[in-house]
Protein backbone atom coordinates (compact mmCIF):
# COMPACT_ATOMS: atom_id res chain seq x y z
CA UNK A 1 0.00 0.00 0.00
CA UNK A 2 2.98 2.17 1.15
CA UNK A 3 4.25 1.70 -2.02
CA UNK A 4 1.41 2.76 -4.41
CA UNK A 5 0.65 5.56 -2.35
CA UNK A 6 4.48 6.94 -2.89
CA UNK A 7 4.20 5.98 -7.00
CA UNK A 8 0.87 8.09 -6.91
CA UNK A 9 2.61 10.41 -5.66
CA UNK A 10 5.43 10.52 -7.75
CA UNK A 11 2.84 10.19 -10.76
CA UNK A 12 0.41 13.39 -9.62
CA UNK A 13 3.77 15.64 -9.02
CA UNK A 14 4.95 14.98 -12.72
CA UNK A 15 0.95 15.28 -13.98
CA UNK A 16 0.64 18.69 -12.24
CA UNK A 17 4.05 19.92 -13.33
CA UNK A 18 2.31 19.10 -17.35
CA UNK A 19 -0.97 20.64 -16.34
CA UNK A 20 0.89 23.70 -14.52
CA UNK A 21 2.85 24.44 -18.33
CA UNK A 22 -0.80 24.12 -20.18
CA UNK A 23 -2.75 26.31 -17.68
CA UNK A 24 -2.98 30.40 -18.41
CA UNK A 25 -0.97 32.68 -16.59
CA UNK A 26 -2.80 34.60 -14.00
CA UNK A 27 -4.97 37.33 -15.41
CA UNK A 28 -4.44 35.93 -18.98
CA UNK A 29 -7.73 34.50 -21.00
CA UNK A 30 -7.47 30.65 -22.41
CA UNK A 31 -8.44 31.24 -25.84
CA UNK A 32 -7.82 30.77 -29.51
CA UNK A 33 -9.43 32.23 -32.59
CA UNK A 34 -12.79 30.54 -32.33
CA UNK A 35 -12.91 28.96 -29.32
CA UNK A 36 -13.15 31.51 -26.39
CA UNK A 37 -13.72 30.32 -22.77
CA UNK A 38 -16.07 32.60 -20.70
CA UNK A 39 -13.58 34.45 -18.33
CA UNK A 40 -16.05 32.75 -15.08
CA UNK A 41 -13.61 29.66 -16.97
CA UNK A 42 -10.35 30.86 -16.89
CA UNK A 43 -7.86 28.83 -14.89
CA UNK A 44 -5.38 31.26 -13.10
CA UNK A 45 -2.43 29.55 -11.52
CA UNK A 46 -3.30 30.76 -7.71
CA UNK A 47 -6.39 28.97 -7.97
CA UNK A 48 -5.27 25.22 -9.38
CA UNK A 49 -4.56 23.41 -6.24
CA UNK A 50 -1.53 21.17 -6.11
CA UNK A 51 -2.61 17.73 -7.01
CA UNK A 52 -0.65 16.76 -3.42
CA UNK A 53 -3.54 18.44 -1.40
CA UNK A 54 -6.00 16.79 -3.14
CA UNK A 55 -8.38 13.32 -1.74
CA UNK A 56 -7.42 10.15 -3.36
CA UNK A 57 -10.45 9.75 -5.35
CA UNK A 58 -9.67 13.19 -6.75
CA UNK A 59 -6.37 12.41 -7.84
CA UNK A 60 -7.32 9.22 -9.37
CA UNK A 61 -10.17 11.58 -11.78
CA UNK A 62 -6.84 13.64 -12.62
CA UNK A 63 -5.15 10.54 -13.70
CA UNK A 64 -7.97 9.07 -15.45
CA UNK A 65 -8.85 9.71 -19.56
CA UNK A 66 -12.21 8.31 -19.94
CA UNK A 67 -14.51 7.79 -23.46
CA UNK A 68 -18.34 7.83 -23.24
CA UNK A 69 -21.36 7.22 -25.42
CA UNK A 70 -23.14 9.61 -27.05
CA UNK A 71 -23.05 13.43 -28.77
CA UNK A 72 -24.39 14.98 -26.26
CA UNK A 73 -23.81 15.78 -21.98
CA UNK A 74 -24.80 12.70 -20.38
CA UNK A 75 -26.15 11.89 -17.28
CA UNK A 76 -23.69 9.44 -17.23
CA UNK A 77 -20.89 11.95 -17.90
CA UNK A 78 -22.03 14.62 -15.47
CA UNK A 79 -21.61 11.62 -12.82
CA UNK A 80 -18.35 10.87 -13.81
CA UNK A 81 -17.14 14.31 -13.57
CA UNK A 82 -19.16 15.49 -10.18
CA UNK A 83 -19.07 12.63 -8.49
CA UNK A 84 -15.41 10.61 -9.88
CA UNK A 85 -13.98 13.83 -10.43
CA UNK A 86 -12.91 12.85 -13.84
CA UNK A 87 -10.13 15.28 -15.55
CA UNK A 88 -10.11 14.24 -19.07
CA UNK A 89 -11.77 12.59 -21.64
CA UNK A 90 -11.14 11.11 -25.21
CA UNK A 91 -13.54 11.48 -28.04
CA UNK A 92 -14.24 9.25 -30.44
CA UNK A 93 -16.61 9.33 -33.71
CA UNK A 94 -19.52 8.23 -32.02
CA UNK A 95 -19.51 11.51 -29.83
CA UNK A 96 -19.23 13.59 -33.12
CA UNK A 97 -22.20 14.77 -35.20
CA UNK A 98 -21.10 18.16 -36.75
CA UNK A 99 -18.65 20.84 -35.80
CA UNK A 100 -20.79 22.91 -34.19
CA UNK A 101 -22.04 20.10 -32.16
CA UNK A 102 -18.66 18.74 -31.25
CA UNK A 103 -17.55 22.38 -29.93
CA UNK A 104 -20.82 23.18 -28.07
CA UNK A 105 -19.79 19.49 -26.38
CA UNK A 106 -15.98 20.49 -25.73
CA UNK A 107 -17.26 23.68 -24.17
CA UNK A 108 -19.58 22.22 -21.92
CA UNK A 109 -17.10 19.31 -20.66
CA UNK A 110 -14.23 21.82 -20.99
CA UNK A 111 -16.17 23.86 -18.34
CA UNK A 112 -17.95 21.17 -16.09
CA UNK A 113 -14.30 19.89 -15.15
CA UNK A 114 -12.94 23.17 -14.72
CA UNK A 115 -15.76 24.06 -12.11
CA UNK A 116 -15.93 20.59 -10.27
CA UNK A 117 -11.50 20.02 -9.95
CA UNK A 118 -10.21 23.48 -10.92
CA UNK A 119 -8.02 22.17 -13.60
CA UNK A 120 -8.01 22.50 -17.17
CA UNK A 121 -8.89 18.85 -18.53
CA UNK A 122 -7.26 16.80 -21.44
CA UNK A 123 -10.09 16.88 -24.19
CA UNK A 124 -8.26 14.36 -26.60
CA UNK A 125 -8.85 12.62 -29.95
CA UNK A 126 -6.94 10.11 -32.23
CA UNK A 127 -6.94 11.90 -35.76
CA UNK A 128 -4.25 11.09 -37.14
CA UNK A 129 -5.29 11.81 -40.63
CA UNK A 130 -5.99 8.90 -43.41
CA UNK A 131 -7.38 6.36 -42.01
CA UNK A 132 -7.66 7.26 -38.65
CA UNK A 133 -9.79 9.93 -39.04
CA UNK A 134 -12.74 10.57 -36.11
CA UNK A 135 -14.04 14.23 -37.50
CA UNK A 136 -15.54 13.20 -40.23
CA UNK A 137 -17.78 16.19 -41.71
CA UNK A 138 -17.55 19.34 -42.01
CA UNK A 139 -13.72 19.27 -41.29
CA UNK A 140 -10.18 19.26 -43.29
CA UNK A 141 -9.76 15.19 -44.00
CA UNK A 142 -5.90 15.40 -43.79
CA UNK A 143 -3.62 12.74 -45.29
CA UNK A 144 -2.28 9.40 -43.21
CA UNK A 145 1.47 9.38 -42.35
CA UNK A 146 2.43 6.79 -45.02
CA UNK A 147 1.08 9.44 -47.74
CA UNK A 148 2.94 12.30 -45.92
CA UNK A 149 5.79 9.87 -46.00
CA UNK A 150 5.99 9.07 -49.55
CA UNK A 151 6.80 12.45 -50.31
CA UNK A 152 9.61 12.37 -48.97
CA UNK A 153 9.44 16.07 -47.48
CA UNK A 154 9.37 16.73 -44.03
CA UNK A 155 8.09 20.22 -44.38
CA UNK A 156 4.76 18.49 -45.45
CA UNK A 157 4.75 16.63 -42.11
CA UNK A 158 5.16 19.70 -39.98
CA UNK A 159 2.59 22.02 -42.09
CA UNK A 160 0.01 19.32 -42.08
CA UNK A 161 0.41 19.27 -37.92
CA UNK A 162 0.32 22.41 -37.56
CA UNK A 163 -2.67 22.71 -39.67
CA UNK A 164 -4.37 19.68 -38.03
CA UNK A 165 -3.84 20.81 -33.90
CA UNK A 166 -5.18 24.74 -35.10
CA UNK A 167 -8.55 22.72 -36.37
CA UNK A 168 -8.51 20.50 -33.43
CA UNK A 169 -7.78 23.71 -31.07
CA UNK A 170 -10.56 25.44 -32.75
CA UNK A 171 -13.21 22.86 -32.02
CA UNK A 172 -11.89 22.79 -28.63
CA UNK A 173 -9.83 19.25 -28.50
CA UNK A 174 -6.37 20.49 -26.95
CA UNK A 175 -4.83 16.52 -27.00
CA UNK A 176 -4.14 14.96 -30.00
CA UNK A 177 -2.97 10.86 -29.86
CA UNK A 178 -1.62 11.50 -33.17
CA UNK A 179 0.70 11.27 -35.03
CA UNK A 180 1.68 7.68 -34.19
CA UNK A 181 5.07 6.23 -35.03
CA UNK A 182 4.74 2.57 -37.31
CA UNK A 183 6.99 0.78 -38.55
CA UNK A 184 6.40 -0.57 -41.61
CA UNK A 185 8.35 -4.14 -41.80
CA UNK A 186 5.32 -5.88 -43.29
CA UNK A 187 6.90 -6.34 -47.14
CA UNK A 188 3.25 -6.69 -47.98
CA UNK A 189 1.75 -3.25 -47.04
Amino acid sequence: MIEIQKSLVRLERNIYYTRRNVVAVPGIELSCENFKLPKDSVVLLEQVRTLDKRRLKEKIGQVLVCGFQGTEYSEELKTLIEEYKLGNVILFTRNIKDVKQLHDLNMKIHNEIIKNSGVMPFISIDQEGGMVTRIMKEATFFPGNMTISATQNSEYAKKVGEMMGEELRALGINMNLAPSLDVNNNPQN
